[in-house]
């Protein structure tokens, strides 16, 4: 991909996938709040609970799905790739859409192929609910801006 899909790619996810990683790290924590990788929790006084009740939210919220969803490490790392390759970036190059695009499409591929193998009865449910963590940082994006 070219030099600059790279730089609309990092710019354009990169709070995503911070606000991912940051939720992972936290469920095999076993919390309900962020943990970050250093050990520090994320916390908030009750005046910006009052203040901004969402904010609360966009730290809990994203923790739950993953935990509902008991995402595993490779699972993980096929959600930070597929939120990078969103092929309606804003700048890209017809070229660099139309690879996007297939790449995507081989990724969803893999993800439904390793789920279905993980869980043959509930495979296309539990796809759902990994797929919807993807919704739920969008909204969580989107709200921040």
């Amino acid at each position: 991909l070219t030099f600059q899909f790279q730089r609309i790619a990092a710019a354009s996810t990169a709070m995503a996938c911070t606000d991912l990683t940051a939720a992972y790290f936290s469920f095999p924590n076993l919390s309900d709040r962020t943990v970050y990788p250093d050990g520090a929790v994320m916390t908030w006084s009750d005046e910006i609970m009052k203040e901004y009740p969402d904010s609360t939210r966009v730290h809990t919220e994203l923790i739950a799905a993953i935990k509902k969803a008991e995402v595993d490490k490779r699972e993980y790392v096929l959600l930070k790739i597929i939120l990078v390759c969103n092929e309606v970036l804003d700048g890209l190059a017809p070229l660099d859409r139309e690879r996007l695009r297939l790449l995507k499409e081989r990724l969803f591929a893999a993800t439904i192929s390793k789920i279905l193998n993980k869980a043959l009865i509930q495979g296309p449910a539990f796809y759902g609910k990994i797929i919807s963590i993807i919704d739920v940082i969008i909204k969580h994006v989107a709200w921040k801006k």
